[in-house]
């Protein structure tokens, strides 16, 4: 075991190394006159380029859940991006049970099928259930919170219910949003947000501090 781990020490420092060595191969060949040193910084490139390639479908695979190393193949990447506070992704699952994923730092936050005639994913009946429960037991929800926008069928759950007035939206990263754009339009035929809906950048202890009682109403 220790071998491993000195392994990937290795492998880690070699393979930054490599990552901030690029950068320079590339001013080396820019400033390059002669062709022989031009070509020769090309081969150099291409090598190191290949060692530190950074494969989306690797770093979204949920290595430590699911034991993956990569995504399938025929993975549809539609959304990449590094955020301030995380790195989100959003792919597309083909087969016959096509479904789209959000991802957070390899982590799948929400899952939904894009047709509406094939069964849920296990994702959709617990964000059903978050806003399904608190409406069977409060008995006037006027104003509700929600930590995370996920897939937004949480929000669009409490939405349903003609008891709730205002729905806050608390997302710490806001690169979320142009990920849950592309889901939304892929499920949704009206992918206007509702007027109901007000969205925060930031995390919810900031927004949660209200008057005593202001979500409990």
């Amino acid at each position: 075991m220790i071998w491993l781990k000195a392994f990937h020490i290795v492998f880690v420092v070699t393979w930054f190394a490599g990552l901030f060595y690029l950068p320079r191969l590339l001013v080396y060949h820019a400033e390059a006159t002669e062709t022989v040193v031009r070509e020769r910084l090309k081969v150099m490139e291409r090598r190191l380029l290949a060692m530190t390639r950074i494969d989306q479908k690797v770093l979204a695979s949920s290595v430590y859940r699911f034991g993956r190393t990569s995504l399938a193949q025929d993975t549809e990447m539609l959304f990449y991006g590094d955020g301030k506070t995380a790195t989100v992704a959003l792919y597309r699952s083909p087969g016959e049970l096509e479904s789209r994923a959000i991802a957070t730092n390899g982590k799948v936050d929400a899952a939904a099928r894009i047709r509406l005639d094939q069964p849920p994913t296990l994702d959709e009946y617990t964000m059903v259930l978050a806003g399904a429960l608190p409406l069977a037991v409060h008995p006037s929800p006027r104003d509700v919170a929600v930590i995370g926008f996920g897939s937004g069928l949480t929000a669009n759950t409490l939405l349903g219910s003609d008891r709730v007035e205002r729905v806050d939206v608390i997302e710490i990263e806001p690169f979320r949003q142009p990920a849950f754009r592309k889901l939304a339009i892929g499920i949704s035929d009206d992918p206007t947000p509702c007027q109901k809906i007000t969205g925060y950048h930031s995390s919810g202890e900031c927004n949660l501090y209200r008057p005593p009682g202001w979500f409990l109403r």
